[in-house]
């Protein structure tokens, strides 16, 4: 699990990193419930170099040929593991991206047009895979979407949109439902 779940802290002499932290490990423990529980595939790595081997696997077990991608770092990620990242939605197996944030209220993942660009959900690879840090968990989007405005100040993204798994949401339609893996890496 999570570094930070194997530390102990003393109850009766708390500073206030002690009580952030216990704030910051109920949301981890949180979002993870509810994003596994509505459908979401999570892997936890303590490293880059572990989410690149999970990332490798996913790919393998998945059969992913093509993949969506318009970050650059990630874009050579996959480059690295001999597999095509494309910016061309409709001839891609997958989709992997960066988010702005873990929403933990609801086990979902806050993206925005920074990610998707102009496409709409239905228009992007029903496979997703999300990079995540450690330290992107927020309590609701509201606070994620305040958050955003702080980082962003003047530029912020359109298309603002979260994403859940869908093994719980029967009122979503099948042409959107999307399979959705999440790599969280420790920040270091």
């Amino acid at each position: 699990m999570f570094k930070f779940f194997k530390n102990i802290i003393n109850k009766s002499e708390k500073s206030e990193t002690e009580i952030k932290f216990q704030e910051d490990k109920e949301l981890d423990e949180i979002f993870t419930g509810k994003f596994v529980q509505s459908g979401g595939i999570f892997n936890y790595n303590g490293s880059k170099s572990e989410a690149l081997e999970n990332l490798q696997s996913i790919i393998k077990v998945e059969n992913l040929q093509s993949v969506l991608c318009f970050d650059e770092q990630l874009s050579n990620a996959l480059l690295s593991l001999n597999c095509i990242p494309t910016k061309n939605p409709f001839h891609s197996d997958a989709f992997l991206i960066y988010c702005e944030g873990l929403i933990a209220f609801d086990g979902s993942i806050m993206i925005s047009g920074d990610q998707i660009k102009t496409f709409k959900l239905n228009e992007i690879p029903k496979k997703i895979i999300i990079w995540a840090n450690t330290n992107q968990f927020f309590k609701t989007s509201s606070e994620g979407m305040q958050q955003m405005r702080i980082e962003k100040k003047d530029r912020i993204p359109s298309n603002i949109t979260c994403l859940r798994g869908t093994a719980n949401d029967s009122f979503i339609q099948a042409d959107i439902s999307k399979k959705i893996f999440l790599l969280l890496v420790e920040d270091i």
